[in-house]
């Protein structure tokens, strides 16, 4: 789950319109806060018999979800 989402793509989301401002230092930084959020997520596996947890998140436009499974611990390899 990458919480606070959001604040990292807005100003990314401007480059995508019609007369988008020329890329910056600021959106190179965002796209790199990015990466390494995404390496620091958790692996996805497939659920167990656990207590099941659904985090939520919501705003006036837009809702998300992560289903979680209680006291499981994943230990993550990286892949090179």
């Amino acid at each position: 789950f990458y919480k606070n989402i959001t604040a990292d793509r807005i100003l990314l989301n401007k480059s995508l319109k019609k007369n988008a401002p020329t890329w910056s230092n600021e959106m190179t930084s965002a796209v790199q806060r990015i990466k390494n959020q995404v390496l620091d997520l958790p692996p996805m596996s497939l659920p167990g018999s656990g207590i099941k947890i659904i985090e939520c998140d919501a705003s006036d436009q837009y809702w998300g979800a992560v289903l979680k499974e209680k006291g499981k611990d994943i230990q993550r390899e990286d892949m090179q």
